[in-house]
């Protein structure tokens, strides 16, 4: 599985744990999770590359206990796994 493809895969995730996905030009940062009120908004920095952005996903969403319980292809669930 490529990168698109795992970058791809984390998104959908995300949004079936119901967090808002949004992409913005963040600087090259990444982006990552936050709570606004009672919804939680994953930022995607558009302006990161590949591996940065898939990173930053990996690194917040990995935290969410729920995420045990999802299905995932198994590449990704590794990579949630090492970033615990």
């Amino acid at each position: 599985m490529n990168d698109q493809c795992k970058l791809s895969a984390i998104i959908e995730l995300a949004r079936r744990l119901e967090i808002d996905v949004r992409e913005a030009n963040l600087g090259g940062d990444g982006g990552g999770l936050c709570q606004l009120r009672d919804r939680r908004i994953l930022f995607i920095d558009a302006s990161a590359d590949l591996t940065t952005r898939y990173t930053r996903c990996l690194r917040d969403l990995a935290q969410l206990p729920e995420i045990d319980s999802c299905h995932m292809p198994p590449e990704l669930r590794e990579d949630l796994s090492a970033h615990r």
